[in-house]
């Protein structure tokens, strides 16, 4: 399914057919048509606009993520960024994810009822990686959009789907079975759930390039207080 929506003068066009690869997740290798990923990535906000990320002490001991980031967000700690702030082809891609089709879109795959939206830009530099971890428990699902440079000719930062744990204190990619890669490419878009019968543990490549790894994502969070399943 594809939905067109007219900003600007021009059409932006984000395609809504996934493959869906189990354990609720889902992988479309084209989300946009070529025009609006390249405007998508050519307007990705600046270099300078980013913070060190600090996730305080993580469950179990688990190693730090040494990313870089802006968010946008009732529920994120660090809400330093504005969807203002963005022009051009992201005001249109912003409004769209804020949309009452998109919204039943996320409802209908991830089998949620409802959500406050979340968004975060993130970079991974050179020679960092995200280790192996499922997310806060008031995170019910995330979708991730793939952003990178155009000038991008680097190795690594790709994403991981991680199963069939011998170990889930700390552990690292070694410790899991089964590891299904999608490849840190341009267009491509990752969504899943997060709950107590979808923990999806996943992980992040070590990136090896001088040019940063980009990307964006949409964090569907609970409304209110929840008591977490997670230890």
């Amino acid at each position: 399914m594809a939905i067109s929506i007219r900003r600007y003068g021009i059409h932006t066009m984000i395609s809504l057919d996934f493959e869906d690869i189990g354990s609720k997740r889902f992988v479309n290798k084209r989300t946009f048509n070529p025009h609006t990923s390249d405007r998508l990535c050519e307007q990705y906000p600046s270099m300078n606009k980013f913070v060190d990320f600090d996730g305080g002490n993580r469950r179990n001991y688990q190693r730090e993520h040494k990313k870089r980031f802006i968010s946008v967000g009732s529920q994120i700690k660090n809400n330093i960024f504005s969807t203002s702030a963005v022009n051009g082809e992201w005001s249109g891609f912003i409004e769209y994810l804020k949309s009452e089709e998109y919204s039943e879109f996320i409802k209908e795959t991830l089998g949620i009822d409802s959500f406050e939206l979340g968004f975060e830009w993130a970079i991974i530099d050179d020679g960092n990686d995200l280790c192996p971890h499922s997310d806060c428990c008031k995170k019910l699902g995330t979708h991730l959009f793939f952003f990178p440079h155009l000038c991008w000719r680097g190795d690594g930062g790709d994403f991981m789907f991680l199963d069939d744990a011998n170990n889930t204190n700390n552990p690292e990619i070694f410790d899991f079975k089964t590891h299904n890669v999608i490849k840190y490419s341009d267009n491509c878009s990752i969504l899943f759930a997060n709950s107590e019968n979808f923990r999806n543990w996943h992980s992040v490549t070590e990136v090896k390039s001088q040019i940063s790894r980009r990307v964006f994502q949409v964090i569907f969070w609970m409304k209110g207080d929840v008591k977490c399943y997670q230890t």
